[in-house]
């Protein structure tokens, strides 16, 4: 009997230490992308099918070009939304929240409007409130077709080198705390 009881300590001694490792091979092997993915449940991870060329631009609220590679050294949430777009409206709070988190950090938001005329956005973020967003526009769909958007609210995730990460497509909960760190963990990864 002794001998059983014995055994069975070491068998759950050891179970619980291959436990332990396990998880904290887990975490360690996790890394800011599955971080990510774990903060936004509807986060798909970038690979070759979701490859972004190098040269997108789109229009600052001055009209001005805007390269996106302009932002390296930076994490970029690039976001694709419209003024007639529910859920994209929904989720604005959200974007602007993040950006006013991120002030001072190597994290951006850009917030790209696809209405067809981009005059309307920045008259619009102001009407709701939002301070932080910028009204960038995409005037000729370019972005959006260098993206593969095919729905709005879409929004990319670039790392600091300009190389996208993954996107979400769908509202997302952006002034997560969650979010905001697993953002922050991209950006520290990348130095």
């Amino acid at each position: 009997m002794n001998v059983r009881a014995g055994f069975g300590r070491v068998l759950v001694f050891l179970g619980l230490i291959s436990l332990f490792a396990a998880g904290h091979a887990r975490v360690a092997a996790a890394g800011p992308v599955a971080e990510l993915a774990e903060a936004l449940p509807a986060f798909e991870k970038a690979g070759k099918r979701l490859a972004v060329p190098e040269k997108v631009v789109v229009r600052d609220p001055s009209g001005g070009p805007v390269s996106l590679s302009g932002f390296e050294g930076q994490v970029v949430v690039v976001n694709f939304w419209a003024t007639w777009c529910g859920p994209c409206i929904e989720e604005l709070p959200a974007l602007d929240r993040l950006h006013k988190k991120m002030r001072g950090k190597p994290v951006r938001v850009v917030a790209v409007n696809e209405d067809r005329d981009g005059d309307v956005a920045a008259p619009f973020l102001e009407r709701q409130g939002l301070k932080a967003l910028k009204a960038y526009t995409d005037p000729e769909n370019k972005a959006r077709r260098a993206f593969n958007v095919t729905g709005l609210p879409t929004t990319w995730i670039l790392d600091s080198e300009g190389r996208a990460v993954g996107r979400v497509m769908g509202i997302a909960e952006w002034g997560a705390p969650r979010v905001r760190r697993a953002l922050l963990a991209l950006a520290e990864a990348d130095e």
